[in-house]
C-alpha cells in the first residue's frame, strides 16, 4: 500500500512538473519586466526628477496617485504630476528599500503589485524621516513598456 502511495505521488508531482514545463512563460516574462517597471518608479521618485517620474507613468484621464500625506486622490495625468511636484518641492532626497515583495500579478496588459518598501526622506527643512509604507501599484502595458497607471503608498 506504502508502495502504491509512493508511486502514485510520484506521477503526481511528475505530472505537475512537465505541465509546468509547457506552459507558456509570458506570464513570468511579463512579472519581470513588471518589476523592473517597479524599480524604474522607485528610481525615478528617487532622482526628484519631474522627468523621471513622466517616463514611468502613463499620461491618461484615468491615472490616480494617493503618496503618504494625501487625504484625497489625484485623479488624471496633470493632477498626479502636479502632486509629484509638490512633493519634490520639499525633499532634498528620498531612499526606498524593498523590504517585502513586490508581489505581482499580471492579467493581459494590466498587472499589478503589493509590497512594503522602507523609506528614508530627507526634507529641506533639514528633518529626516524613516518610514515603513504598503504601496501597490496598477501597471498599463503600452506600446509594449509598463506604465503606472495607479500608486499608493501609505504608512504601516
Amino acid at each position: 500500500m506504502t508502495t502504491r502511495r509512493s508511486r502514485f505521488a510520484l506521477n503526481t508531482l511528475s505530472a505537475a512538473a512537465l505541465l509546468a514545463l509547457c506552459i507558456p512563460s509570458v506570464g513570468r516574462a511579463d512579472d519581470a519586466d513588471v518589476k523592473a517597471a517597479i524599480d524604474a518608479n522607485h528610481a525615478a521618485i528617487h532622482s526628484l526628477n519631474i522627468g523621471d517620474i513622466v517616463n514611468v507613468w502613463s499620461h491618461g484621464a484615468d491615472v490616480t496617485l494617493v503618496n503618504p500625506g494625501d487625504s484625497t486622490v489625484a485623479v488624471g495625468w496633470d493632477a498626479v504630476k502636479g502632486r509629484w511636484e509638490n512633493v519634490f518641492k520639499i525633499l532634498s532626497s528620498v531612499d526606498i528599500k524593498q523590504t517585502d515583495g513586490p508581489y505581482v500579478t499580471t492579467t493581459g496588459d494590466i498587472a499589478r503589485s503589493v509590497g512594503i518598501v522602507h523609506v528614508t526622506l530627507h526634507f529641506k527643512s533639514r528633518d529626516t524621516k524613516e518610514v515603513n509604507f504598503v504601496e501597490t501599484d496598477v501597471f498599463l502595458k503600452q506600446e509594449g513598456h509598463w506604465l503606472v497607471v495607479s500608486h499608493t503608498a501609505k504608512p504601516i
